[in-house]
């Protein structure tokens, strides 16, 4: 499929998610984490947590969590590999704030302005039908118009995070301190391309230090602060 039909079926679907309401969207909860704040397992226990208790009250659609899968739909979408689209969080790249009428282009090149509205698009969607969490992306800026949602923020000091980092990688301190500086960097230039010049931290309902809390403890209190708002 050209670049052009699958940018001419991303307007299409763009067109009705822009045409919904915020009643009825939802319920949806995102996880944004700076890096080395790991979210992965606590969205798949959170999802554990809310589908055995809605087992135990009713019958509703169990949720489901949503991570670097994205990407990957992202890719499956546009027909290319997902290596080809990870640099999209890169801060250096200049194409990042292309015109998106710069997508119509060459049956063998998407640009990065198509890649981004087609995982913005994605996100959207899933926002939308509800009962998912989704971690990071910019998931929180993307769906903060929805009222039924809960948005949630990881963070923790520079030496905690490169200390998770060397556990759960087994590198060097010298090495996750550098990769950590280079994607927060990258995060930020990802975030701000969808924020514009709104503080980012006015986007959260709860930002949580992930060295205060284990995982176990971070479900815990998203569950319940989800259960307060009548999301589950």
């Amino acid at each position: 499929m050209s670049g052009e039909n699958v940018f001419q079926r991303y307007l299409s679907k763009k067109y009705k998610i822009d045409n919904l309401t915020d009643k009825g969207a939802g319920p949806v909860i995102t996880i944004s984490r700076e890096m080395g704040c790991f979210a992965g397992g606590i969205a798949e226990k959170l999802v554990n947590k809310i589908n055995q208790y809605i087992e135990t009250s009713d019958s509703k659609k169990k949720w489901c969590w949503i991570s670097k899968e994205i990407l990957e739909k992202s890719a499956k979408e546009l027909q290319i590999n997902p290596e080809r689209i990870s640099h999209i969080f890169d801060a250096k790249k200049k194409a990042l704030l292309e015109d998106l009428a710069d997508s119509f282009i060459k049956k063998y090149y998407v640009s990065d302005s198509q890649i981004i509205a087609t995982i913005q698009n994605i996100i959207r969607t899933s926002a939308y039908e509800g009962r998912a969490v989704i971690v990071g992306r910019a998931s929180a800026i993307i769906s903060n118009e929805i009222q039924r949602a809960l948005h949630v923020k990881l963070i923790a000091p520079v030496d905690f995070r490169v200390k998770l980092l060397c556990s759960n990688f087994k590198v060097t301190q010298k090495f996750a301190k550098k990769t950590l500086e280079e994607t927060d960097r990258k995060r930020e230039a990802f975030i701000k391309f969808f924020r514009g010049t709104k503080p980012e931290n006015d986007y959260y309902d709860v930002i949580l230090n992930r060295a205060g809390f284990n995982e176990d403890k971070i479900v815990d209190i998203i569950f319940e602060i989800a259960m307060v708002k009548k999301l589950i």
